[in-house]
């Protein structure tokens, strides 16, 4: 092969490219390296990208998709479900492996969901307790009640046990 490039032969094979052909037919029309050529082929924008390689996508992007929205929004709860929702609303033929790549795609993952322990005994009678006692509260009386969700609000380190910080008194 013959090494030499010229600014001659840049054109021709910038030519040959826009034409349609391929690297390797550019390389040995003009008898310079395949190299070369694709170096050549990544500095031009408008020259088509080059063809996929490997076995093209069972699932389109549009049946990626689907598969994560009816995760989501259905009540589907495993990639075995979501298969056959493919399968039955789509007609598209996959197998569970290829949804949990896809649902994993789509930035899920599979997680046994954490237990939360029951009511005891104890959390019963509380419960009671609390509703016997407020039985005949009014509207303005709960609406002196601020409820948090599981949240610990601690003013002033009240209950001895949350590091705070303490302003030292001078002396």
């Amino acid at each position: 092969m013959n090494q030499v490039r010229t600014i001659d032969t840049d054109q021709q094979i910038r030519a040959l490219l826009l034409s349609g052909l391929s690297v390797r037919n550019v390389a040995n029309a003009l008898d310079v390296s395949k190299s070369a050529v694709g170096r050549i082929r990544k500095s031009m924008p408008d020259v088509t990208p080059a063809s996929k390689i490997g076995r093209p996508e069972k699932l389109s992007l549009v049946n990626q998709r689907y598969c994560v929205r009816s995760l989501k929004t259905q009540d589907l709860k495993t990639a075995k479900q979501v298969q056959k929702s493919l399968e039955n609303d789509l007609n598209v033929l996959v197998s569970e492996r290829t949804v949990r790549r896809a649902l994993n795609a789509g930035g899920l993952k599979a997680a046994e969901k954490k237990k939360k322990p029951l009511l005891s005994q104890k959390h019963r009678k509380d419960r009671l307790a609390f509703g016997k006692r407020h039985e005949y509260w009014t509207v303005e009386d709960w609406k002196r009640v601020i409820w948090s969700d599981k949240t610990k609000i601690n003013r002033f380190c009240s209950d001895g046990r949350s590091w705070c910080w303490v302003h030292k008194k001078a002396t």
